[in-house]
């Protein structure tokens, strides 16, 4: 899962030096405190699924969703829009950080969901809307290059990991409806969700190759 690298802090103060604008300086502060808070909320998410225990999805989900409200304030608060000059603090960007965020909470709602054996049209709806916040991702990179820059600087690929993800919960999506089907003994329209569903893991497949060595790496 990602991991918000902390904003860099003298950004601001190079600013206020070079135009005398403490304003700027104050919400730039802000922004980067606030961006910093979202970072934590994010690391502690990944730190805590990773952990075993019944209760570490339903607390991960919880650090995801206070990142993803954190970013999305940031993204939307009107004296932050100022400072949209800086990259990591673009309204745009903070606003993909905090879709980012949803998805990965969602995430740990449906590894839950399948750890409880809930009931299969709930597993496939939560795939279905994990596909749907990782092409929303998708949308915003392919309008802003920016934006797909950013998340390209490392050495991992996450444009690529979106369309991974995409395709991965799109397929986990159809075949846990296909199981539905099977129960209903509707075996025909089961033969064609689980078509479906080896059609779009193919499709996730092709965009793995590094993705999985690149992340354990960076």
């Amino acid at each position: 899962p990602w991991e918000s690298s902390f904003a860099v802090m003298d950004y601001g103060k190079e600013k206020n030096k070079k135009d005398g604008n403490h304003e700027y300086d104050i919400i730039y502060e802000k922004a980067s405190v606030l961006f910093n808070i979202a970072a934590i909320y994010s690391i502690n998410g990944t730190n805590i699924k990773n952990t075993p225990g019944d209760s570490s999805l339903t607390f991960a989900c919880k650090q995801y969703m206070s990142a993803a409200g954190v970013f999305d304030y940031i993204a939307n608060e009107a004296d932050i829009a100022l400072l949209n000059a800086h990259t990591d603090l673009q309204s745009s960007f903070c606003n993909a950080l905090s879709i980012l965020m949803l998805a990965q909470a969602q995430i740990c709602m449906f590894e839950q969901a399948i750890v409880k054996k809930m009931n299969t049209i709930l597993i496939s709806n939560l795939a279905a809307g994990i596909s749907n916040l990782y092409m929303k991702l998708l949308n915003i990179c392919n309008k802003d290059s920016s934006i797909k820059l950013i998340f390209n600087v490392s050495s991992y690929n996450f444009y690529n990991h979106f369309k991974f993800q995409k395709n991965a919960f799109l397929g986990a999506a159809n075949f846990w409806y296909a199981k539905k089907l099977f129960a209903d003994a509707k075996w025909g329209m089961e033969v064609l969700y689980l078509k479906k569903a080896k059609a779009y893991c193919n499709e996730a497949n092709s965009w793995k190759p590094g993705l999985l060595l690149a992340l354990s790496q960076n």
